[in-house]
């Protein structure tokens, strides 16, 4: 049986919480709880996987105990569930508050960047010089695709999967996790930036001035540009809601009339 996260997390934790070593059968009745409803035979084949990977034991004939690696194991196990619950609760709080939470969204973005590039640019490698730029080319020749098909919506969410990887480069490249990690939570697995995207369009301009600062080891251009750059996006986020705004109210008065 193909355990996911959250199958392996509900074993390891109970197993973990057990003050002593814990059999097949107490720990079935444990799960069962939480909705995990298996036969004992499957419970003990899996316990048997688990074994293999070595995240529990056996303590002689008493049961079953975690080891150090799964403990291990189960912290990460419990950040990507932590993770997941702040990022539901990032993209339901910008569902609600609309134009302010894309704003704020893009605000907390440019504090971030910025730090985060004049860091890069102290410390990025030429391996990751070549990744940007390899980033760069493949945004050219999404964009030469749009030209070509501009209603071909893969195309478009292409172009936005990019502009993620190429910024999300950038914090890679300060070596600060931290900074890798706010960023991920602030995307939410890349929602934001499919959202954000399709109301800003491609960047590609900004971006290659960008590079250049970087590549050139230019903090003080580098962080310009960059400000520059989300200065732009939150520009052009602030045109949309107004001009969305006034569509809205205009159709509203003209069903009113109608009615």
């Amino acid at each position: 049986m193909n355990l996911n996260d959250n199958q392996l997390f509900l074993i390891l934790n109970a197993i973990q919480e057990s003050k002593v070593p814990i059999g097949s059968g107490r720990l079935l009745e444990k799960l069962k709880k939480n909705g995990f409803n298996i036969s004992l035979s499957t419970m003990g084949r899996i316990l048997e996987e688990i074994d293999d990977d070595g995240y529990i034991k056996k303590d002689g004939y008493k049961g079953r105990v975690i080891t150090k690696l799964g403990e291990e194991k189960l912290s990460e196990l419990q950040f990507i569930k932590e993770t997941n619950i702040v990022q539901t609760e990032l993209m339901e709080l910008i569902n609600k508050t609309g134009k302010v939470g894309m704003l704020n969204y893009l605000h907390a973005r440019k504090a971030i960047e910025s730090e985060a590039i004049r860091l890069a640019v102290e410390t990025i490698t030429d391996e990751e010089i070549e990744s940007l730029a390899s980033i760069l080319a493949k945004e050219l020749r999404t964009l030469r695709d749009q030209n070509l098909d501009a209603t071909n919506d893969k195309i478009i969410q292409s172009q936005g999967e990019l502009d993620y990887k190429f910024h999300h480069a950038i914090i890679k490249a300060s070596n600060n996790p931290y900074f890798d990690t706010f960023y991920r939570l602030l995307e939410a697995s890349g929602k934001m930036q499919e959202m954000y995207f399709f109301i800003v369009g491609q960047s590609i301009e900004d971006h290659i001035i960008i590079f250049e600062s970087i590549k050139e080891r230019n903090g003080k251009e580098a962080i310009l540009s960059l400000r520059n750059h989300l200065d732009n996006v939150i520009s052009k986020c602030e045109s949309y809601w107004k001009n969305r705004e006034l569509v809205e109210k205009y159709l509203k008065d003209k069903l009113s009339l109608i009615v």
